[in-house]
């Protein structure tokens, strides 16, 4: 599902997003075996729509969107943080620059997007990929909150645990209980689990 978002476009921009993913070379060429990475939010998606009884194939659009919002977050993250490497490789920014690194992410974030909008190829309606889309825009905004919070903690030394865990539980938490919600939403819409799971991904997210 995750490289089907990729077909049908040319340009090297991609080529930027799928080395991201692990599945290109610095050179922009294909690798014969993928860089392992841990899909956890895709994963967490779907283990909730199964767990609550749920059909997971419906789920398989949440679980490609949340991830690839993930991804899109890394992307920035690494430029934030100056970090040169990632899962044993260079970083986006680090081989092709901070400017072409933010497209890279920006693009992931759009095809996220894209990926809720194919939920009625899975028997959703428009609706349902309007809901879900609210859901995933209001965690990653969240998630926002909390990346900007940490970046000021950085210039302080008077930071109290609570608020510390606070910041965790937006930056990290939010996110991963957003996957645990979406794979409930869509996967099984009849649940009424997507709260209590998505407040078990918050904790997690924290812990």
């Amino acid at each position: 599902s995750l490289r089907d978002l990729f077909a049908g476009h040319s340009s090297p921009l991609y080529r930027l997003m799928e080395y991201q993913l692990g599945w290109r070379d610095e050179r922009g060429e294909p690798l014969e075996a993928p860089l392992p990475q841990p899909r956890i939010h895709a994963g967490l998606c779907l283990l909730a729509a199964h767990a609550t009884g749920g059909d997971i194939q419906k789920a398989v659009p949440a679980a490609a969107a949340v991830e690839l919002v993930y991804q899109f977050t890394q992307v920035h993250a690494d430029i934030q943080d100056g970090s040169q490497q990632r899962h044993n490789q260079p970083t986006v920014w680090w081989i092709w620059g901070p400017a072409q690194a933010i497209n890279a992410g920006d693009g992931l974030h759009a095809l996220a997007k894209l990926s809720l909008l194919r939920l009625h190829e899975h028997g959703g309606s428009p609706d349902d990929s309007l809901r879900l889309m609210q859901t995933l825009d209001a965690a990653c905004l969240r998630m926002c909150e909390g990346l900007h919070v940490e970046l000021v903690f950085q210039e302080r030394v008077d930071i109290a645990p609570d608020t510390y865990l606070h910041m965790a539980h937006e930056k990290v938490g939010a996110l991963l209980g957003c996957a645990l919600e979406l794979g409930v939403m869509a996967g099984a819409p009849a649940s009424n689990a997507a709260s209590y799971l998505r407040q078990f991904g918050e904790g997690l997210g924290v812990a």
